[in-house]
């Protein structure tokens, strides 16, 4: 560049660029594609080369049109011919021996050179331009990779030795690295880009794949293999059929899935088959279409497949399958089995390791759902199930997560009820007193699943409700004042919301309690603004004024003077419009002589000056009424609306006004006399300063709500037409009469802006 100035080449200079050396180089790669593998399992350049389709593919699909198909070709007939190889040495050997690394160490032999055909497969039915050219070649594409999904002796070896290893492995494709799990992954990119073109290819590969089986001698060692591979695919289907696809789903199961749950089958393949089962039954019993219930038979062989006598694996396939099946079965025909299904469940609980446990947990779980009349009969035994899983994998979220819906699932019943109120709110109780011996995070659970265990008790009207709720809230409180950590405050004072929304229901809440909840709102005042910002405590201060005024009155100050002084320090407009509704509830429900006082009495401190609380408040009131931020309909009115409130109880309460405006010495001495001929008029008691940029800041306020429709300003982009319609009457009565004769009163007739 000889001016020295920065080249930015357009794309369409780029794309000149780039398609010579695409039209150049595609042919070529397909050629030596498609030609004869290497001898020595050293795959980098195959490597290369597919991996620079496969970004073009993604990254530049337009300038790939022309090419798309013959590549699509070229690899999926290398992915078909490398099967023979994967299925001699990966399936039913060892293993290739030499695979060569490059210098990072990353393998690029014969094993990633199929992953990386299955990630350009993958990569083509992701793309909207292109998934619609695998629907041709889907059937026997599903066909190739039923193939590659077939159990590898090290995968065999992992189900014998370490069965809870196996299932996780296969729960989570991202835990373990395999050429099966990556097919998994291909199949459910094409549920998602064409569901039911796959439904209908995968049936037919499926049903090819079983009937070439029948040809094969049983006694072979690996005869099972294409079976259970083949099941694995029709279970990925089955995952969400279409509704077109319902009564082949009963087929299925009947003529396919069925003849493999016969206890005489390999564990491996019957295992495979009950997983199946549970899917294949959950789509037939959601389905429109009458079945005359003809799963029911095979339920008992899912049900009997978790009994203790069972292998491990086969009882942890059965766990995940009768998940499912508690979930979307109708209840009555699970209700025979519900006492040896949940018993076998809570058994295989011990056996379950921290890889697999939640499955079983879920299981536990969903059984006890069905029918908590029938399954309540084990509430004890699960209540100290739940508890020891609670405090033993405490820094596990995902087991935590089940063992805490188990815990409120055992609220749905009484029995269940009474072990919730007898045992586990005693050890949260306890937990809150010492939450520095805690875990992390695990406060911050105990508190969310307290709230919840008080959300179902609440539903039952039981004579103790009053002191469960009451004791649990002064607990609570105690622990906000020992406990500084921010997540945990945010469920404080979510909990104590609903215990006082829901307590007050039960009775009134008893002086003690409600003074530690006063001086936990105390403390909340105090945090910075990044962790008061997350805390609702707006919505807590409105929860207590709403239910308990009375007891409310006694600590009035100390709620106004905080919000007040809290409302002005803050920077954060979140926190501003959470204590503004506070100030607006306040001005509504409090004895107005009250409030007024309170507000005409203290000063905050700003800058070393004492700045009167109703003065404070009012300019960051105004400033959000009448600032450059676009507020929503509701915000403004109940900004409008609070002031004219707050502007009418100073008026009735006889409160004068001091105007302050720097910018005109000669108005400000021409309003003290005014004001003094009229304290002596008036025989006003309480005065109180003010800036005069309040007055004119309700002055642009008021007008903003009154303009035309369509007018501009906040009446159409922040206020709207049904906010002008509800504040019409009280910006017409009384009080809009009293403000603009507080505004004539204290204008400056030398200054026409001013007034």
């Amino acid at each position: 560049n000889n001016n020295n100035n920065k080249l930015n080449p357009s794309e369409t200079d780029f794309e000149s660029i780039l398609i010579p050396l695409i039209n150049g180089y595609i042919d070529p790669f397909i050629k030596f594609l498609t030609q004869s593998l290497p001898e020595h399992n050293d795959f980098a350049i195959h490597l290369i080369v597919i991996q620079i389709l496969t970004v073009l593919t993604r990254d530049f699909p337009n300038l790939m049109k022309e090419h798309i198909e013959k590549v699509i070709t070229a690899i999926s007939y290398c992915f078909a011919n490398a099967l023979n190889i994967y299925v001699k040495e990966i399936v039913e050997g060892d293993g290739m021996e030499g695979g060569a690394a490059d210098s990072d160490g990353e393998k690029i032999d014969f094993t990633a050179y199929v992953w990386q055909l299955l990630e350009f497969l993958q990569t083509i039915a992701g793309s909207s331009k292109f998934f619609h050219l695998l629907e041709k070649i889907l059937e026997s594409l599903l066909y190739v990779i039923i193939g590659y999904m077939q159990m590898t002796n090290e995968q065999i070896e992992a189900w014998n030795e370490d069965s809870n290893s196996f299932v996780a492995d296969e729960d989570d494709e991202f835990k373990s690295y395999s050429i099966r799990v990556s097919c998994d992954l291909f199949i459910n990119e094409l549920i998602d880009s064409c569901q039911e073109e796959l439904c209908s290819a995968a049936v037919k590969a499926v049903i090819r794949r079983m009937e070439e089986t029948k040809q094969t001698p049983q006694n072979s060692q690996s005869w099972w293999k294409i079976p259970e591979a083949s099941l694995m695919v029709l279970g990925l289907v089955l995952e969400d059929l279409p509704e077109d696809f319902q009564p082949t789903a009963t087929e299925l199961l009947t003529q396919v899935i069925g003849p493999c749950l016969d206890t005489s089958v390999i564990p491996y393949l019957r295992a495979r088959a009950i997983w199946c089962t549970g899917r294949a039954i959950s789509s037939i019993s959601e389905s429109k279409v009458p079945t005359n219930n003809v799963f029911v038979p095979y339920l008992n062989a899912v049900v009997d497949a978790i009994a203790p006598h069972q292998h491990l694996s086969l009882r942890l396939f059965a766990s995940k399958a009768l998940c499912r099946l508690c979930k979307h079965v109708d209840k009555t025909h699970l209700e025979p089995y519900l006492i040896n299904l949940t018993q076998s469940s809570i058994e295989l609980v011990s056996h379950s390791t921290a890889e697999t446990i939640h499955i079983s947990i879920e299981t536990v779980v969903s059984a006890y759902k069905v029918n908590c009349n029938i399954t309540e009969v084990f509430a004890t035994q699960l209540q100290t199930l739940y508890l020891a899983l609670w405090i033993k994998f405490s820094s596990d979220p995902i087991i935590v997560d089940c063992v805490e819906d188990g815990i409120l699932a055992l609220t749905e019943s009484n029995e269940g009820l009474k072990n919730i109120i007898s045992r586990m709110l005693p050890t949260l109780h306890s937990i809150f007193k010492n939450p520095q011996t805690q875990p992390l995070g695990f406060v911050e659970r105990a508190v969310h699943v307290t709230e919840e265990i008080l959300i179902r008790i609440a539903k039952h009207n039981n004579e103790n409700n009053l002191r469960i709720f009451y004791s649990t809230a002064l607990s609570i409180s105690k622990l906000g004042m020992i406990c500084d950590d921010g997540d945990v405050l945010v469920s404080i004072v979510s909990c104590l919301s609903v215990i006082i929304r829901e307590g007050s229901n039960f009775g009134v809440m008893d002086s003690n309690t409600f003074e530690e909840i006063i001086k936990f709102v105390e403390k909340l005042f105090s945090l910075n603004d990044i962790q008061l910002l997350s805390i609702d405590i707006g919505r807590l201060i409105a929860i207590i004024i709403w239910k308990f005024p009375q007891l409310v009155s006694k600590y009035l100050p100390v709620i106004v003077v905080g919000v007040g002084s809290r409302l002005y320090s803050t920077k954060s407009f979140g926190i501003q419009m959470s204590l503004l509704k506070v100030f607006f509830r306040l001005s509504h429900s409090l004895n107005p002589s009250d409030f007024i006082s309170i507000l005409s009495q203290h000063q905050i401190n700003v800058n070393g000056k004492g700045v009167n609380l109703f003065h404070s408040v009012m300019i960051k009131w105004l400033d959000l009424a009448c600032g450059d931020d676009v507020l929503s309909p509701y915000i403004f009115k109940l900004s409008v609306l609070g002031l004219v409130k707050l502007f009418q109880l100073f008026h009735d309460s006889r409160l004068h006004f001091e105007i302050e405006n720097p910018a005109s010495s000669s108005s400000t001495s021409k309003n003290k006399k005014n004001k003094s001929s009229k304290n002596k008029q008036k025989n006003i008691v309480t005065s109180t300063r003010c800036d005069v940029k309040i007055f004119q800041a309700i002055s642009n306020c008021l007008n903003l709500v009154i303009m035309d429709e369509g007018g501009g300003g906040k009446s159409s982009s922040g206020g709207g037409k049904s906010s002008k319609n509800e504040l019409a009457d009280m910006l017409f009565g009384n009080s809009f009469v009293k403000l603009s004769a507080l505004a004539d009163e204290y204008g400056d007739d030398d200054d026409e802006d001013e007034e």
